[in-house]
């Protein structure tokens, strides 16, 4: 899980989910793309994942599976 802030006021704004409940538990960088439509999350352990998000609702918009150690 993860805190959305806002960027004028530094304030949470909401909790989003991410990872799994299996592997990908801890996330650990957070990417916002250079169009602003999508923002992506990759995680501290052998998950191997990068999970995309819809920036307009935060919502899951995909995931890439890059193998365990990468």
């Amino acid at each position: 899980m993860i805190a959305l802030i806002d960027a004028a006021s530094l304030l949470q704004m909401r909790y989003v989910d991410v990872g799994d409940n299996n592997i990908a538990k801890y996330p650990y960088c957070i990417k916002v793309a250079p169009y602003k439509k999508y923002w992506y999350v990759s995680f501290f352990s052998r998950a191997g994942i990068v999970q995309r998000f819809n920036a307009a609702d935060d919502m899951p918009a995909g995931s890439l599976n890059l193998g365990e150690g990468s």
